[in-house]
């Protein structure tokens, strides 16, 4: 009767381990250095080819880059959204990338707000920028002549991850989503 008792929980304990490990809505993305979590929603762009869902991987001035693009869309809406998970390998500070992003932001933008901060968390990361811009009105129709985008700078103990998040009018609807997404990155 014991052994019985001691196989079901036994048995318990592993199904809970299980469940808290693959959650079935949500896609496990795994870079060089981490692992995140996307939601089912988020979609590999047509144009982009990697084999089994790898980073795409390339040289970007001194630093290796590991890269992921993921598409979001409504039928209604005009853009969609777009998710780029970016991975700076052997990058000892987010500060250089972020003034190099930042000579290049878009004229027709305006910088809201940059937030940093001080992580104190078990999933590696030490420091954050966060980033957000408002697209310019148009004079005339009121309409936004660009997209909002927002943009996580991330320091890890020897890498940087920069995660951006592009949208017209699914921006606000997605921007708790996208918060969920960039704490559930883990350095391994």
């Amino acid at each position: 009767m014991k052994w019985m008792i001691l196989i079901f929980l036994n048995f318990l304990f592993c199904a809970q381990l299980v469940g808290q490990v693959s959650r079935p809505d949500r896609n496990l993305l795994r870079g060089e250095t981490y692992v995140i979590e996307v939601p089912k929603g988020w979609k590999r762009p047509s144009a982009v080819h990697s084999c089994n869902d790898e980073p795409l991987k390339r040289v970007n001035g001194k630093y290796e880059t590991t890269k992921f693009m993921r598409v979001y869309s409504k039928r209604k809406d005009r853009c969609g959204a777009v998710l780029t998970i970016m991975e700076i390998q052997k990058c000892a500070s987010f500060q250089e990338i972020f003034k190099e992003d930042s000579i290049w932001a878009s004229t027709d933008t305006t910088q809201v707000k940059v937030i940093y901060k001080s992580v104190n968390s078990k999933n590696g990361v030490k420091k954050m920028a966060f980033t957000s811009y408002k697209a310019e009105r148009h004079p005339e129709t009121n309409e936004l002549s660009a997209l909002q985008k927002a943009e996580w700078y991330l320091q890890g103990r020897e890498n940087v991850y920069y995660i951006s998040f592009t949208s017209c009018s699914l921006f606000l609807e997605l921007l708790p989503q996208i918060k969920d997404i960039v704490a559930s990155l883990k350095e391994l």
